[in-house]
């Protein structure tokens, strides 16, 4: 009687155990084949041209800048737009003036591109978010026009992840997640 006993015990726990088993591959597979996508919202900027500003620098010459205690307007400006959060609004579009004077190349994005950049300035959720402990370079600029006038601005530091985005109101705090920085930069690297 007891050696049935302790054959229904052993049976009833291999059992268990198989079911369990299974749920848990039940499980895994049902995770596996979940493929992320993601809720897109509203676009940053309605544009009809887009200007690219594109620098070399180095983050040490850059920050040798901020040392330099006798800086010229140029250099006041490299810094403020290189390292800094310069411009902060949409209204303070004069130093586009003088970008080639403080070591920026200017580029028109052509509009067969305007496709992809549409599916990465974008309010979407994210499935992976990333981010750096760096100071941003903002190596490069793109400059939103519509009918001619500016929109938007977007400083993008490739390196870092990092940027600054204004002249929208959509929620700019997922852009560049899910590979899209390096969307950007293959898509603005093309350009070259």
């Amino acid at each position: 009687m007891k050696s049935l006993l302790y054959l229904i015990i052993i049976v009833l726990s291999i059992e268990s155990c198989e079911k369990k088993s299974h749920n848990l591959i039940e499980q895994k597979t049902e995770k596996e084949e979940k493929v992320f996508v993601p809720k897109i919202g509203k676009k940053f900027f309605e544009y009809d041209f887009i200007d690219y500003y594109k620098s070399d620098y180095d983050e040490y010459s850059v920050l040798k800048l901020e040392e330099n205690k006798n800086k010229s307007k140029a250099d006041k400006l490299k810094f403020d737009v290189v390292v800094g959060n310069f411009p902060e609004n949409i209204t303070q579009t004069n130093f586009l003036e003088s970008m080639n004077k403080i070591g920026f190349t200017k580029q028109e994005i052509p509009k067969n591109k305007f496709r992809e950049i549409d599916k990465i300035f974008i309010d979407k959720t994210i499935d992976e978010s990333g981010t750096y402990a760096c100071i941003a370079v903002y190596r490069d600029i793109l400059v939103f026009k519509n009918q001619g006038k500016i929109v938007g601005i977007a400083k993008i530091c490739f390196s870092c992840k990092q940027h600054q985005i204004i002249g929208t109101n959509v929620n700019t705090d997922n852009f560049g997640q899910n590979g899209d920085y390096d969307k950007l930069n293959t898509l603005l690297s093309q350009n070259n």
